[in-house]
């Protein structure tokens, strides 16, 4: 799947664009805005980006949950000494409950401090989406690429970068390989 982002400037050529788009026999696309006006969005019959795209959430709360588990294995190790080496239950809960405790408390503080942060794909469009102009991302089969390229050109939009599909992040753009003309 390719990702395509594009720039719409005003709300007009969004309703057009979202017109073309919405057509029944186009199916397996995935479309989304990124906009500060969810209104104009929804008047276009688009929808607005997810929470989960749009922020980074999920590798923040991988992260969280990562330095969870490292947290509890050191808790582990500094506190399982005060037990001995006995089977007694006190033993059992830290080493059983503490690092599950450890690495979803960390996970899940994780994923409240990313939904402060902008996804890092987003980053480079997000000054266009401050100064009012919607950013629609297209997730696209490559057979269907030369068909959208032409659709939101029609409507008088720009491309701004073209993506492999990655999960959850807008990361890398596409290369040429070595070799291709």
């Amino acid at each position: 799947m390719k990702r395509l982002v594009y720039k719409v400037e005003d709300v007009a050529t969004l309703k057009e664009v979202g017109a073309m788009v919405n057509q029944p026999h186009l199916l397996g696309w995935r479309i989304s805005v990124v906009s500060d006006r969810p209104a104009d969005v929804a008047a276009a019959n688009m929808r607005n980006m997810s929470l989960l795209r749009r922020s980074d959430v999920l590798s923040f709360g991988w992260r969280g949950g990562l330095w969870g588990g490292v947290s509890s294995v050191l808790a582990i190790l500094l506190i399982g000494g005060l037990y001995g080496n006995g089977d007694g239950f006190a033993q059992q809960v830290l080493l059983v409950a503490l690092p599950l405790c450890c690495v979803f408390f960390g996970a899940w503080e994780g994923g409240f401090l990313g939904l402060t942060k902008v996804n890092p794909g987003l980053r480079p469009f997000m000054a266009q989406v401050e100064a009012g102009a919607f950013i629609v991302i297209v997730d696209v089969r490559p057979e269907d690429e030369r068909l959208v390229k032409k659709l939101m050109g029609l409507c008088g939009s720009e491309q701004l970068a073209e993506y492999c599909s990655r999960i959850w992040t807008l990361r890398g753009p596409t290369r040429p390989r070595r070799g291709a003309s």
